[in-house]
């Protein structure tokens, strides 16, 4: 398995262990949020109960209030408070029954609501008397307390029910908080899971990345072409010429080799710059490959040099054509963006078998041979001979 699959199989059980975590994660919150909400809606109708409660008794004091001001005063006015209280009373009620939803505590509003029909009753009794027969007699009704032990009950069943509203406020108060750290502690493990997953598979990535960028490096470091001109590089051109020389040393063949050196390269590059210069030694590669034949091979070793393998090569004179071609190409600006300057070609040629029999042997006769063309008048190709010396 290589490592692209082997990667690819990681990422998938990661994928899918977060996505099982996930579930888990999303199950756990909807579960707790589905707890909370209920709890919610519970303390929300208790506190609505402990409101309809407290108003109650608020609109029963109201309505007290307006009946006691009556009595001592007379004044009708102070009746408004009284049926205002009643109402309010009413509608409450109405509002706690609604609420309440066990029987307990259903039989505990139908008890206040009966209490407060008979304390009403007596408070509507003094009411009376005050209209009919006068204050003294009214306050002597109110003086008996017939209708305190109503209000004592009433008190008390109130404070019952709201006792009862409270526990359950407590209890679902801590409720609510355990479902919190369940959902807390559900979602910390969630985000430590998911950074998990996300660091092991960065871990995963930067390892798979490392190894092909190295693999990379060690390509670039090994690539066969230039970068610039996609030609063959030295080392390329080395290895071809290793492998030609054995083929042409047992069908007794000839091949040879042509040192190419720009010639006014170097003062194009310093007064354009190296743009232009790149220019030029693409336009050099591509008149210099379609000079040659199909079955040479033409590379750049560097710089504005060049090296060109001429195999299967019937005599000297073939060279010779095919070197005049060569410079022939140059005949026209190299490079018209830039004005009419030319570049010209020095050509050292080497022949195997007789200036040589190893790749090494070979270009460096053609590299002497190159250096004497350029010392020659330039812009021409010379043959190597035993006489010129090798180059240290």
């Amino acid at each position: 398995m290589d490592s692209s699959s082997q990667l690819e199989r990681q990422l998938l059980w990661i994928l899918v262990v977060v996505f099982l975590g996930f579930l888990t994660a999303a199950g756990i919150s909807a579960w707790t949020a589905g707890r909370y909400a209920n709890a919610e809606s519970l303390r929300i109708e208790a506190y609505a109960e402990l409101q309809s409660l407290d108003a109650i008794l608020l609109a029963f004091d109201d309505a007290e209030t307006g009946q006691r001001g009556f009595l001592l005063t007379g004044n009708t006015t102070y009746l408004m408070p009284y049926h205002e209280g009643l109402g309010r009373i009413d509608a409450e009620l109405d509002q706690l029954s609604r609420l309440v939803d066990d029987d307990a505590s259903k039989a505990a509003v139908d008890r206040i609501r009966q209490l407060i029909q008979l304390k009403f009753d007596e408070l509507e009794k003094t009411i009376n008397v005050r209209q009919q027969q006068g204050l003294e007699q009214a306050l002597e009704l109110v003086n008996s307390n017939a209708g305190k032990s109503y209000m004592d009950e009433l008190r008390d069943v109130v404070a019952g029910l709201k006792a009862q509203q409270k526990e359950k406020l407590e209890d679902l108060q801590d409720r609510t908080v355990i479902h919190m750290k369940i959902y807390q502690y559900s979602a910390t493990f969630f985000v430590l899971f998911l950074m998990l997953a996300i660091l092991s598979v960065w871990t995963m990535i930067r390892r798979d990345m490392e190894s092909k960028r190295q693999l990379l490096e060690r390509l670039d470091h090994e690539a066969s072409h230039d970068a610039l001109t996609g030609l063959p590089n030295r080392n390329l051109f080395v290895s071809i010429l290793d492998y030609s020389i054995p083929i042409a040393s047992r069908y007794q063949r000839t091949l040879g080799v042509m040192f190419i050196d720009l010639d006014g390269f170097k003062a194009i590059n310093d007064t354009f710059g190296h743009a232009a210069g790149d220019a030029v030694l693409k336009e050099a590669a591509r008149r210099l490959k379609e000079g040659s034949r199909q079955s040479d091979v033409v590379a750049r070793i560097g710089g504005d040099e060049f090296l060109i393998l001429i195999p299967n090569i019937n005599q000297r004179s073939d060279l010779e054509v095919l070197a005049s071609h060569l410079l022939a190409g140059f005949d026209t600006p190299i490079v018209p963006s830039i004005g009419p300057a030319k570049i010209g070609a020095s050509i050292g040629i080497a022949v195997f078998p007789d200036d040589g029999i190893r790749s090494t042997e070979l270009i460096k006769a053609a590299d002497v041979a190159m250096y004497r063309a350029k010392g020659g008048g330039k812009h021409r190709f010379v043959f190597h001979s035993a006489e010129d010396p090798l180059l240290s």
